[in-house]
């Protein structure tokens, strides 16, 4: 839900324990995008580097407002990448 997301990340901001609990939910979150890119990419810097655009993506999705469509994002990227 982008909008629990925004109000989590806004509450982390000022308090420490939402600090913890998004910091851990964002480490979990590239653990796994890091996982996944590295199995196309390799586990070197190409695929941290597009785990961590990734998880920048949906953060910013997820902070827009009205949230972007998902679709659009998707399409955006895979034309810019010529996938």
């Amino acid at each position: 839900n982008p909008a629990l997301e925004a109000a989590l990340r806004t509450w982390a901001a000022v308090d420490d324990h939402a600090s913890v609990t998004q910091q851990h939910i964002d480490r979990e979150r590239l653990f796994d995008l890091t996982t996944l890119c590295g199995q196309y990419l390799g586990d070197g810097s190409a695929g941290q580097g597009m785990a961590n655009l990734l998880l920048a993506m949906l953060i910013a999705r997820q902070q827009a407002t009205p949230p972007m469509a998902v679709k659009a994002m998707v399409d955006a990227f895979r034309q810019a990448y010529g996938l």
